[in-house]
């Protein structure tokens, strides 16, 4: 012990924390930049795999050849796959990176995990052509499960390399330059998608192929980016513990962390509305008629709804803290059900491009999830970043089990009463969340 009553180890540790907190100011710059590049890249092969618009499509298109009467059960498989991969992995990656005094390199392998899928199913579709509709269905699922799995484990550790090199009054402006540049360069580039989507271009499912295939090409090259990160060693990482033990403390929080506790049971019932994605693309087929030629356009109002809002509410966040673009992102989810139906049955030949107001709506959406984020990593100290994160992320598996009750809730009652029930549910959410207490001003 010291004069003072310290002992030399706590001073070590104290000035090897004084040395990484200037290291991450040193290169706080440079890891922002990369951040915002990688993000952008990432939002490019998006487009080309949204789950509102192509991948409802692709699987409609299969489902509809293979069991025309089960369409909206086998589309309810996307938002099931898309769930549990964001929510099962993530407190086991949590748990085994926790003690890490380094989370990039974790960070590029779920990365390079998520690209592969895109890479193997456009080898399917171009290399095998008349393969049975059942037999795709079985195999795209497979592949689709291995890159939410992937991406699952990505976000929760993206939002622990954030947490911890990119300052708090920062990370609204990475979200708001990431997707705002992204999105605005992705929407002129999706107009590339007519090219091989419009009836009487490339037939299906080589259009699908294409679209995949570039998926593949964007992603690997988001991973590249990746490379340029420099993160320093955190000198006082927390202890590695049991599975067990980790799911104890996450549960621990859930009690003694009130304001948490609502932050993630708001957000599950908002997300509720992330499962009717799939049968946005099904409602204005069948009652507007609309085909494949419509999907670029869908896309570009995503993308161009995502860049200006993401500006919008990355640059409030900074500002005044994340529950007030938290309040207005959810209140929005609860419309878009709402919405749909009522243009679904306007009068006129113009319903079909009025129905481009559904995809606006929905393309401001993606900003909920980093918000719901970003004020998960503000209640929490550095060393507790991973299993806030993945406690907050694993709640969506709680909606999972919905999303075949609407697929055949759908098939046997039709849309109007399901998209009701959703909106409802969904409304419960937004209102607990202006209860929350910004964790800026407490």
């Amino acid at each position: 012990m010291t004069e003072e009553g310290v002992s030399p180890v706590s001073i070590e540790i104290g000035e090897r924390l004084a040395h990484f907190d200037g290291e991450v100011k040193r290169y706080h710059r440079r890891n922002f930049i990369v951040s915002v590049v990688h993000f952008i890249v990432i939002r490019l092969g998006w487009i080309f795999k949204t789950e509102s618009v192509i991948i409802p499509g692709f699987v409609g298109n299969l489902a509809r050849i293979a069991c025309p009467q089960m369409e909206g059960l086998v589309l309810s498989l996307i938002p099931v796959i898309s769930r549990l991969g964001q929510s099962v992995p993530q407190l086991v990656v949590a748990q085994r990176v926790e003690h890490l005094k380094r989370h990039s390199r974790p960070f590029m392998l779920s990365v390079a995990l998520f690209t592969l899928p895109w890479g193997f199913f456009f080898l399917v579709l171009l290399l095998a052509p008349g393969i049975k509709a059942l037999f795709l269905l079985i195999v795209f699922f497979f592949s689709y499960a291995i890159f939410w799995l992937a991406s699952g484990a990505s976000r929760t550790l993206f939002g622990v390399v954030q947490g911890k090199l990119i300052a708090p009054e920062s990370r609204g402006s990475l979200f708001a330059w990431s997707q705002t540049v992204g999105c605005f360069i992705a929407a002129p580039a999706a107009l590339f998608m007519r090219e091989f989507m419009e009836e009487g271009r490339l037939a299906f499912p080589t259009n699908y192929a294409v679209t995949f295939g570039l998926s593949f090409i964007f992603f690997g090259l988001c991973l590249g980016v990746l490379f340029f990160l420099k993160e320093p060693a955190y000198p006082k990482p927390s202890r590695r513990t049991s599975l067990g033990h980790f799911l104890s403390r996450t549960l621990q929080i859930f009690r003694q962390d009130r304001n948490f506790r609502r932050l993630a049971i708001a957000g599950a019932l908002t997300s509720v509305t992330l499962l009717l994605f799939p049968y946005y693309i099904k409602l204005a087929r069948d009652f507007l008629g609309i085909n494949e030629g419509m999907f670029a356009y869908f896309v570009i109002a995503q993308n161009l709804a995502n860049g200006t809002n993401s500006w919008i509410m990355g640059r409030m966040a900074d500002r005044k803290g994340n529950k007030k673009p938290l309040c207005i992102l959810s209140t929005m989810a609860a419309v878009i059900p709402l919405l749909a139906l009522l243009l679904v049955h306007l009068p006129g030949t113009g319903a079909p491009w009025a129905y481009t107001l559904v995809f606006l709506i929905i393309g401001i959406l993606p900003a909920t999830v980093r918000m719901r984020t970003n004020y998960a990593l503000e209640l929490a100290p550095i060393d507790q970043h991973p299993i806030y994160v993945a406690a907050l992320n694993s709640t969506q598996v709680l909606a999972v089990a919905l999303s075949p009750i609407i697929g055949l809730a759908i098939d046997a009652f039709s849309f109007t009463p399901v998209f009701l029930i959703v909106a409802g549910i969904a409304a419960v959410g937004a209102v607990l969340t202006f209860t929350l207490i910004e964790p800026r001003h407490s």
